[in-house]
């Protein structure tokens, strides 16, 4: 007989090229990872500079509820990782760190003044509140 629920916790998974991250995000559960194949950064804190740790296959990290976390395919092949969540709703979703939120607009907004949409130009860092694709 199949299990009709599986209250507690969500499982899910994540497969990266090398070089690639994703942004800091926080949820509502805690979070535990399992690096299954390749090399991982983790880092986390409101700026993604409050930790870090480097994973490799079969090492499990725990980032705890409300921290701004983030994690990067550090290896040279495409990587998986498979996250655990605890509670029956995924965490409630996900909470960006502010700047993601900002830097998403800026770049969504540049995007749209670009000629080609396939040749996107990305805020610099010396952007422009006035007019961000111009620096």
């Amino acid at each position: 007989m199949p299990i009709a629920a599986t209250p507690g916790f969500n499982i899910g998974a994540a497969s990266q090229p090398p070089k690639c991250r994703n942004s800091l995000h926080s949820h509502r559960t805690a979070e535990v990872f399992f690096a299954l194949k390749g090399r991982w950064r983790f880092f986390w804190g409101r700026w993604g500079t409050a930790g870090e740790v480097v994973m490799e296959k079969g090492d499990i990290i725990n980032i705890p509820t409300g921290i701004f976390r983030a994690f990067e395919n550090i290896g040279t092949d495409y990587g998986l990782i498979m996250a655990i969540l605890g509670g029956d709703d995924a965490g409630g979703g996900v909470i960006w760190a502010p700047q993601v939120i900002t830097d998403a607009g800026i770049m969504v907004w540049c995007w749209a003044r670009t000629p080609s949409f396939m040749t996107p130009r990305k805020a610099p860092p010396c952007l422009k509140v006035s007019d961000p694709c111009s620096c």
